[in-house]
């Protein structure tokens, strides 16, 4: 792809052996960072929404899109979009519905603390000491702010702190 520099890739959504959306990352990841338009007779919810993450500049519907694809790529080309009404508005509709992310804001400033001695790599017992509390104590407030940020561990829990605090530039 990279020899052949496209202006614009034109993908149907449902193609034989390797799905549209799954094209769509691997192009992604090769580093194309251009317009994308996707066709498709239907779109299951996960599938818009990796779209949308993805970042393309159209999907179309198949059925009437032979008019609308020339004014997609014109779109495209000049950084706007072009979502079919239906499908744009049940990607709002399914982003309405979407959890809040995560967030070390929620923490109360002892939760943020315990967050920034474990990125330290201390363990429960050198915090309990540390804040002068017990290590089952530490425990517990581990287990809230696992909780709230959605971490599943101490790593994890570590680059959303760093992440957080601005020393981590990519915690993907």
């Amino acid at each position: 792809m990279a020899e052949n520099k496209p202006d614009v890739i034109i993908i149907d959504l449902r193609m034989p052996g390797c799905g549209g959306v799954e094209t769509v990352e691997t192009i992604r990841k090769r580093g194309f960072a251009g317009p994308i338009i996707i066709f498709a007779t239907e779109v299951d919810d996960a599938s818009l929404l990796k779209l949308f993450r993805l970042s393309v500049e159209a999907v179309l519907q198949k059925h009437g899109a032979e008019g609308q694809i020339f004014a997609a790529i014109d779109l495209a080309a000049t950084g706007l979009r072009m979502i079919d009404k239906d499908l744009m508005d049940r990607a709002l509709e399914l982003l309405d519905d979407q959890p809040p992310a995560p967030s070390l804001d929620n923490l109360s400033p002892k939760e943020m603390q315990i967050a920034e001695l474990v990125t330290k790599g201390m363990t429960n017992r050198e915090i309990g000491a540390a804040l002068n509390t017990t290590e089952g104590a530490i425990k517990t407030y581990l287990h809230l702010i696992f909780q709230k940020t959605r971490s599943k561990n101490r790593s994890s829990l570590s680059r959303e702190y760093l992440k957080f605090k601005g020393t981590l530039e990519d915690a993907t």
